[in-house]
């Protein structure tokens, strides 16, 4: 089979698979790559000079695989970081109410109290969401014990 692309949608799905492939990859120490998504990606590098796309994509002669070039990694990086920002911003305060939910609840979470748990989750969640978003992080304290961590001077 045989798919054939226009240079800008050969772009796009390269952009697609730098993405994925963080996403998937990124996190990973070397032995756990899932190396099927990391040889895809090496294979749709290999074909950007055929697409008009060679600045973005080099080939390492020593690891004999393609790679990106900074400017792809900068051009996508920046897509990331949008991405990451989001996760965080959405995340923090699904898992602070969580976490105080089930601390107020001073039980272990089942299918008595699930309902209970899940409420107290909703109004905690909106009343994180209010906060981080007049505040940021500024009234954010991480404690240990009794005491709150600073930096050393």
């Amino acid at each position: 089979m045989k798919i054939e692309f226009t240079k800008k949608q050969y772009k796009l799905l390269m952009d697609l698979v730098y993405a994925g492939n963080i996403l998937i990859n990124g996190f990973r120490d070397q032995e756990e790559i899932n190396k099927e998504y990391e040889g895809l990606e090496y294979y749709i590098y290999s074909l950007a000079k055929e697409y008009g796309w060679q600045d973005y994509v080099e080939y390492d002669e020593e690891f004999k695989e393609y790679f990106p070039t900074k400017k792809f990694d900068e051009h996508m990086r920046e897509k990331i970081y949008e991405y990451d920002d989001y996760v965080f911003w959405s995340k923090l305060p699904i898992e602070l109410a969580r976490r105080d939910a089930a601390k107020k609840l001073k039980e272990d979470i089942n299918e008595e109290n699930f309902n209970d748990f899940l409420k107290l989750v909703c109004k905690l969640e909106e009343k994180y969401e209010r906060e981080l978003e007049e505040n940021g992080l500024n009234n954010v304290e991480i404690r240990s014990g009794d005491k709150k961590l600073t930096i050393a001077k």
